[in-house]
C-alpha cells in the first residue's frame, strides 16, 4: 500500500488522476473492484498490464 494525495472530491485543489485516460473497460473494472482511489502506481500497472484474467492466474 502506498500513501498519496487524493484530491477527486477537492473544489480548490485538481486531483492528479484527472488527466489520466482509461479505456471504458478498464474503468468499469476497476468501479467494480475497488472501492476507494487508486494509487498512481496502481493506476500504471493497470494501463501497463490491462485488466487481469483470472483464468491465467488460476493456471500458476
Amino acid at each position: 500500500m502506498q500513501l498519496f494525495d487524493c484530491y477527486c472530491q477537492s473544489e480548490y485543489k485538481k486531483c492528479w488522476c484527472s488527466d489520466v485516460q482509461l479505456s471504458t473497460e478498464l474503468l468499469v473494472y476497476l468501479k467494480s473492484s475497488y472501492q476507494n482511489c487508486l494509487c498512481p502506481n496502481c493506476i500504471k500497472e493497470f494501463l501497463e498490464n490491462g485488466i487481469p484474467n483470472p483464468l491465467e492466474d488460476s493456471k500458476k
